[in-house]
């Protein structure tokens, strides 16, 4: 196994219940959204990757962030999702 895959990457992951919002295309091309996505991308700087992804069979939405430094993960985790929450409100 190469050193590259012996580094462990550490993942955090938030389950966003969307109250009151039924149609989760909300989310789709949303600005506040992108803007936090690639500000997040900026510090993990290309050490780690971030998913938004609406579940497909009930009104949630997961944020998961994976990268080298867990409180940096969690951190920026907490913040793209408090925007997601936002913007779903």
């Amino acid at each position: 196994m190469s050193d590259a895959h012996a580094e462990q990457q550490m993942q955090f992951l938030f389950q966003l219940r969307q109250r009151g919002v039924r149609d989760k295309r909300v989310l789709e091309g949303n600005l506040d959204i992108e803007a936090a996505v690639k500000l997040a991308e900026q510090r993990l700087g290309g050490d780690g990757r971030i998913l938004l992804r609406p579940s497909g069979t009930e009104p949630l939405v997961r944020v998961m962030v994976e990268g080298k430094v867990a409180n940096d993960v969690q951190r920026i985790c907490e913040k793209v999702a408090q925007v997601v929450q936002d913007a779903a409100a």
